[in-house]
């Protein structure tokens, strides 16, 4: 599977899902963007998260471990999810929290 399916499904799960409960924004990549921002930005109950999706045994490029670093200094969730089946449970695990 490649990332950008791994994407689309877990969009349409939490679109189907939490549509009310979940905002979601689908960050794209290019020239006019953070190189490296994670794939996804969430949004649960007032918290802001972040999810980079991977699939297979593609690693974190250096710019992403920096989004990575600097989002959890400035007291962010940041997240990676390798399969729908993660990315269920973190978004589960974070709408749990008050």
């Amino acid at each position: 599977m490649l990332e950008s399916e791994l994407q689309t499904k877990c969009i349409v799960w939490l679109r189907n899902t939490y549509p009310d409960e979940v905002l979601i924004a689908n960050v794209h990549g290019g020239g006019w963007g953070n190189k490296g921002f994670p794939d996804m930005l969430i949004c649960i109950k007032g918290r802001f998260i972040t999810c980079e999706l991977k699939v297979g045994d593609n690693t974190l490029q250096p710019s992403q471990r920096m989004w990575k670093k600097k989002i959890e200094e400035a007291g962010g969730h940041w997240y990676e999810a390798r399969t729908l089946e993660r990315f269920k449970e973190i978004v589960e695990d974070e709408l749990k929290k008050d």
